[in-house]
Parts: structure tokens; sequence; C-alpha cells
């Protein structure tokens, strides 16, 4: 049976009492005394101090592993999840990013928002709402690029393959592709490249249906959320941060593939959200996603934009996650926008 450290500091102090008061003058036995009983007093602070935050530390921190069938003898960490700690030195971001939204919403640029920062080497974090849901939409690409990449680690030549894409307008796309693929055939490279730059739908549905089980086996092994009913989200910020975190550490695929995926959504041709809010010259990987929600008549309900990635910003890479939804995507880009800029600014 293992004793409190708190018995054995009180069985000294005794001891040190009694042979005080048998070898010293009652003046300087009073002395020790009253410096031993300091001397105790905080070292039974000290010991509670400890027992406490080690067990807030356990409890407050969980590990998501592949848990993949894959392997027998090793189960590989992909994310360490510290989502239920508070850093008291983000307390200034999180209250200034609370107050830009609601002074854009009293403007009424945005109905909600969501904001989810995490410093990439620290691994402190702050939010703002960040446990929302939302529609992901065109976020959800980067999971059919990990599905297609993590294949291609022990089968390569699954990225030239050929697919076939047949060429339909998509009316239903805010931000339409810059350029257009023609009916043809395609390696599956070529419709990763296209999907995730352009961010084009018909891509990821080829894709999809092509590996439909390797793309819900990153969903399972990444604790993603996969609920989906329309007119209803099933992800938020947080959920979102697991996609790029893995890639940014190489937990989930391998270094080449991490860095070859972060390569090309740093190319991605959406500039309205996150990068409109900082420094042009700034690195950002990333991947919008937008929804329109409408009635059975056709009336426009409201509108979901979002913009989350990695901001590398020299010496301290951060993961930034806007979520928004609202009336008008003008508007939207403009929110997220300025909470980018909110961010990048504050850290400068």
């Amino acid at each position: 049976m293992v004793q409190c450290p708190i018995f054995k500091l009180t069985h000294v102090f005794l001891f040190v009492d009694w042979i005080a008061y048998n070898q010293s003058k009652e003046m300087k036995y009073i002395k020790k005394k009253t410096a031993f009983l300091a001397l105790l007093v905080f070292s039974i602070g000290w010991a509670l101090g400890f027992s406490y935050n080690s067990h807030k530390s356990s409890s407050d921190i969980s590990f998501i592993r592949e848990n993949s069938s894959e392997y027998k003898f090793i189960n590989p960490l992909l994310i360490i999840d510290n989502s239920n700690i508070d850093f008291e030195e983000y307390d200034e971001l999180q209250s200034k990013i609370q107050a830009k939204i609601e002074d854009l919403k009293k403007d009424g640029l945005v109905d909600e928002a969501s904001v989810y920062f995490r410093d990439l080497n620290t691994a402190k974090w702050t939010g703002v709402n960040e446990d929302a849901l939302y529609e992901p939409s065109s976020m959800m690409k980067v999971v059919t690029l990990l599905a297609y990449l993590h294949i291609a680690q022990n089968d390569p030549e699954i990225l030239t393959e050929k697919l076939r894409f047949e060429y339909v307008s998509d009316p239903g796309q805010q931000y339409k592709p810059s350029k257009n693929l023609s009916t043809g055939m395609y390696t599956a490279r070529e419709l990763l490249v296209h999907m995730i730059v352009d961010s084009d739908n018909r891509s990821m549905k080829i894709l999809n249906a092509h590996r439909p089980d390797k793309v819900m086996e990153v969903f399972k092994e990444l604790d993603l959320p996969m609920g989906f009913s329309i007119g209803h989200g099933f992800m938020s910020a947080v959920d979102y941060s697991r996609v790029f975190r893995t890639l940014y550490s190489s937990t989930y695929l391998s270094r080449s593939y991490s860095e070859e995926a972060l390569k090309l959504l740093s190319n991605t041709n959406f500039n309205l959200g996150l990068i409109a809010g900082m420094d042009g010259e700034i690195k950002v990987a990333h991947k919008f996603g937008e929804h329109t929600f409408l009635n059975n008549n056709g009336v426009v309900l409201r509108r979901e934009l979002h913009d989350c990635g990695i901001v590398y910003k020299p010496s301290s890479p951060y993961f930034l996650c806007v979520m928004t939804k609202g009336e008008e995507f003008k508007n939207l880009e403009k929110v997220i926008a300025e909470i980018s800029s909110l961010v990048y600014k504050e850290l400068m």
C-alpha cells in the first residue's frame, strides 16, 4: 500500500519538532517550528496541486488511434485531443474574436459563426462556438484525397488508373471551377488535382464512386462524424481540424504523401476567405466549403460558407477554421476574411 506523501511529511515534521525542543532554547524552538510549519503547508499545497493537475490532464486528454484491421500488433496514434483544456494565454484572442463576431452580427453580415484556432507547434488552442455543427460540403474533398493517397502508399498504381469523366453542368455550385475538364478518360491523380485545386464536384463523385469503401474508412479511422441529414449540420470546426492536423504531423499518410497533399491544398484557387485576410506572401494550405439550403419551392433559407486550413506563419504555423451561416455569400466571404485578418495581426 502506497502512503500519502502528506502523512510522510507530517511524520518528518513531528520528529524534527521533538529534536528541536530537546536541543534548543525556547526561542530557537519556536523559530524552527515556524519555519517547518511553513514548509509543511507549502508541501501540502504542492502535493494537492500536483495531484489535481495530474488528474485534470489525464481526464481532459484523449487519444485517437487508427484502429485499422490491417494491423495485428500495432495501433498507430493519429491525434492527441486536448479540446477540453483551456489555455489562458489565448483568452485575449478569444475575447477579440468573440467581439468581432458580435459586431459582424450587428452589421447583418452573418447569422452564426464558429472559429477554431490551434498553434501547430504547441498544440494550444482557443475557439468561439467551435463545437457548433455545419454542412462541410466541399471540405470533404480532402477526405477523398486522403483515401486515395492512403491506398497509394501500398498500391501506387491507384493514382494512374484511368477513370471516365463525364462533363455535366453543376448549377448548384456557387464557386465554380476556373476551368472544366471535357468528357474523356483521366487518371485518378488528375481528377484529384482538379477536385482540390478547382473544387470540382464531378471529380469527387467519380473518385468516391470508384473507392467508396476507402473513403468511409478514412471517416472511421479519423473518428470523423458521418451522420448527414438535409437541413442539419454534422461537422464542427474542431472535428474538421483532425484532417489537417494528421496531414501536418504526417500521422495518417507517409511524409511524402502528406507533403504532396498539403502542397496541393496550398494551390487551391479560392482566395476569398482566409487568404484575403492576411499578407499575400504567406502560404496557406486550405479548403473551403459552401452550401445553400432551399425550401420545397426553391426559396433560399440560408447559406453556409467555410474556409479552414494551415497558415504557414514563419516559426509558428497555425490551423484556423472559420465556419459561417448567413444570407449572402459575399457577406460571409467578408466575415471569414475579417476574422482571419484579426487572428493574423494578433499573432504578428
